[in-house]
C-alpha cells in the first residue's frame, strides 16, 4: 500500500513544507520537478504517484491523497479511512 501523506517521492521525505506565500510556490515548483524527474527516469509508478499526492495534499490542505493498489487490502484501506475522519480529514 502507498499511504500518500509525506515526501515527493523524491527523496525528500520527511521534510516539513514551508507556509509563507513564496515559499509555497518554490516548494509547489520543486514538488513538480522531483516528479517530472522521477517519471522520465523511469522510477516506480507507487513513488510517483505518491509524489503527487504530497503535493496535492501541501496545495489543497487538510487532506491525504491515498494511491490504493489492486494488492492493496481493502482492511487497511478501511483503517486509514477511519483514522483521516477521527483527525478531521
Amino acid at each position: 500500500m502507498n499511504k500518500s501523506h509525506s515526501g515527493t517521492g523524491g527523496g525528500s521525505q520527511g521534510r516539513m513544507p514551508p507556509f509563507e506565500s513564496e515559499d509555497k510556490i518554490q516548494y509547489l515548483l520543486s514538488a513538480e520537478e522531483q516528479v517530472l524527474q522521477s517519471i522520465s527516469t523511469g522510477a516506480p509508478l507507487p513513488g510517483v504517484l505518491d509524489g503527487i499526492c504530497s503535493a496535492l495534499d501541501f496545495q489543497i490542505g487538510n487532506v491525504v491523497s491515498l494511491i490504493s493498489l489492486p494488492e492493496d487490502d481493502p482492511s487497511e484501506l478501511a483503517a486509514i479511512a477511519m483514522d483521516a475522519a477521527f483527525f478531521g480529514l
